[in-house]
């Protein structure tokens, strides 16, 4: 969680309106193909404004299409935009990156946004990409938009900051977050291990279509946790022990544990303000 507070606190104060003069729109596609004979696969898409779409399907190229919106102070700003914010495509063996660069990146790629009126231009990219269902994904976005992932078979890594994460027929499992946003993660099947589903503002609600075998960490702040499955309490573990300088820190864990079925791979849910909802999908097997 003090990752995701960090990228709060990172936030620019937004005010109402668009700042920006002159505007310009541009389509993208691509079709690229990972190495052939390569299982192993991954997707790394990471952006700055705008909106994720990944479809997994039974093909075997990558399908990129990019709405691409150019705004700026003036025409001449405008025509920097173009130039200085690039969509940065790469494939390195098995895996194909997506990057939005900007000059107000960091060095570790985050952005810096308090440079992003300095430079007198922005622009939003919306993705929507079709990749092999088994695929591993990597799917970062942080303004103005959502992230929706479909039948998708690999492991996944999604973050949003502003804005919500739907997952639907995942047969993954992996690792989801956002700040500002709920997260509705359906699965196709039970997952084989870890996942964890994070937020600050906003509801978790998790769906899988068999009877559930996992062990759940689960904490709310203000919210309720409900469950479709028959669960059983599990000893409260004690928090692992921090160094800072000489002394050792013993810090609270608001965290309960509970058994779904016979046990398996650990589910962490976890979110301040909303609920946490466990369900069995009950549109998978025709009810």
């Amino acid at each position: 969680m003090s990752a995701l507070i960090a990228m709060l606190l990172a936030l620019p104060l937004v005010s109402g309106g668009d700042p920006w003069e002159v505007s310009d729109t541009e389509e993208i596609h691509r079709t690229l193909q990972f190495p052939a004979g390569e299982t192993a696969r991954q997707l790394l898409i990471d952006n700055i404004n705008g909106s994720i779409t990944v479809t997994g399907y039974d093909g075997s190229d990558v399908e990129v299409s990019v709405h691409r919106v150019s705004r700026a102070d003036t025409p001449e700003r405008l025509a920097e935009a173009k130039k200085k914010i690039t969509l940065d495509v790469s494939e390195e063996g098995r895996r194909i990156v997506l990057y939005v660069n900007t000059p107000w990146r960091c060095s570790d790629g985050s952005p810096a946004f308090d440079r992003r009126d300095y430079y007198g231009f922005d622009a939003d990219f919306t993705f929507d990409v079709r990749v092999p269902a088994e695929t591993e994904i990597f799917l970062k976005t942080v303004n103005k938009g959502s992230i929706a992932v479909t039948g998708v078979r690999g492991g996944f890594e999604v973050h949003n900051v502003n804005g919500p994460v739907a997952m639907t027929a995942m047969g993954g499992s992996g690792l989801v977050s956002t700040v500002n946003g709920g997260l509705d993660v359906r699965f196709s099947r039970n997952p084989k291990s870890r996942c964890g589903f994070r937020t600050v503002n906003g509801s978790i609600e998790v769906s899988v279509p068999d009877e559930l075998s996992a062990d759940l960490r689960l904490k709310t702040f203000n919210g309720d946790v409900l469950s479709d499955f028959d669960v059983t309490g599990l000893p409260q573990q004690p928090p692992p022990p921090r160094k800072i300088g000489r002394r050792t820190v013993y810090g609270g864990d608001e965290f309960f544990s509970v058994r779904a079925g016979k046990g398996g791979p650990e589910m962490v849910l976890e979110t301040l303000n909303g609920d946490i909802r466990i369900l069995k999908d009950h549109k998978q097997d025709g009810r």
